[in-house]
């Protein structure tokens, strides 16, 4: 993996967060989904369901816990339907 072309991109999302507007708290939910092979996965879900932009939070070795559910609903207060989904 490139290094150098993942530290802009973490730039560029916390720019983003930082200039866009605020919107009202949201708060976040658990849903299962289901592969078309029928294995199940959860996800946690906040924002806006009419969205004209979302965001995917992949978690890292910690998985999926209160730090990435706190990202996920600070994108969400800025308008993204943003979804954490947990990798087993």
């Amino acid at each position: 993996m490139n290094h150098m072309k993942v530290i802009p991109n973490i730039f560029i999302a916390v720019l983003m967060l930082l200039s866009a507007p605020a919107y009202s708290a949201q708060q976040g939910e658990y849903i299962t989904l289901e592969t078309e092979k029928q294995k199940t996965f959860k996800v946690y879900v906040a924002g806006p369901m009419d969205a004209s932009r979302g965001i995917l939070l992949i978690h890292g070795w910690l998985g999926l816990n209160q730090d990435i559910e706190t990202l996920t609903v600070k994108f969400a207060k800025f308008g993204y339907r943003a979804m954490a989904m947990d990798i087993p």
